[in-house]
């Protein structure tokens, strides 16, 4: 009998010396994804060559934030603002997104997920939107608990996350200090901040999602961005 839940494959930051944190454990992410209706398998920080046999297990992926990408990967010198870079894991998802777009399964991105989603398609990122944004922004690198750290977001009335989300407009939290510049191939801006900073991203024809707030963090009616991550990977395993 197969599995009456999708399992979704959950990418997390690479363990350091007696770290215990969200990061590694899953935190918020495990409780989310498995309240909207998934079972949730941690992915180990295995080398990129093990990624397909990983993806093979599991019905949807799913890219935690965490630390900046390696600027390399887009073309560009490390600016001195870039902070958390981890190749290992870097090379890791990518390769793990490989592996998912191989089998046609959903790829969903929070945060940092949504830019190494956006980098794998061939896109670049601001590596900080105070200092390299080409229009005014606010601030959205805000701590987890502050108290200023929530923002509307637009929607695309045309796109599913809409009518996911019931409204044409959100408010989101905001925990970042990189973002979408240019747009990867065969990517489409779905979500944009009162400022202009992309907030979401999909892909026109593949089922990949990525969001560039935390819905985790959000309360559960709020969590809409990962209720269409679950039905995406059902409606994938039910065909």
């Amino acid at each position: 009998m197969g599995r009456e839940k999708p399992m979704i494959g959950l990418s997390l930051e690479t363990p350091g010396p007696d770290q215990q944190g969200a990061g590694v454990s899953g935190g918020h992410y495990v409780p989310a994804l498995t309240e909207a209706g998934g079972d949730v398998r941690l992915l180990p920080p295995a080398p990129p060559s093990d990624a397909m046999a990983l993806v093979s297990e599991i019905d949807g992926l799913c890219l935690s934030g965490g630390g900046d990408m390696n600027p390399s990967h887009y073309g560009e010198a490390l600016s001195p603002l870039a902070d958390g870079i981890d190749d290992a894991r870097d090379e890791r998802e990518l390769a793990l997104m490989r592996a998912a777009r191989g089998r046609g399964i959903p790829i969903f991105g929070i945060c940092r997920g949504c830019q190494v989603i956006n980098v794998g398609y061939g896109g670049s990122l601001y590596q900080d939107l105070a200092t390299e944004a080409p229009f005014p922004t606010r601030k959205h690198n805000h701590k987890a608990d502050d108290p200023d750290r929530f923002h509307p977001v637009r929607l695309d009335a045309s796109h599913r996350v809409s009518r996911a989300a019931g409204a044409a407009e959100v408010v989101v939290n905001t925990h970042h200090h990189q973002a979408v510049a240019r747009l990867g191939e065969g990517l489409k801006v779905i979500a944009w901040a009162d400022d202009g900073v992309v907030e979401a991203i999909a892909h026109v024809e593949e089922p990949v999602l990525g969001v560039q707030w935390h819905p985790e963090r959000l309360d559960p009616p709020d969590r809409w961005a990962i209720e269409l991550f679950i039905s995406m990977c059902e409606a994938i395993r039910a065909r």
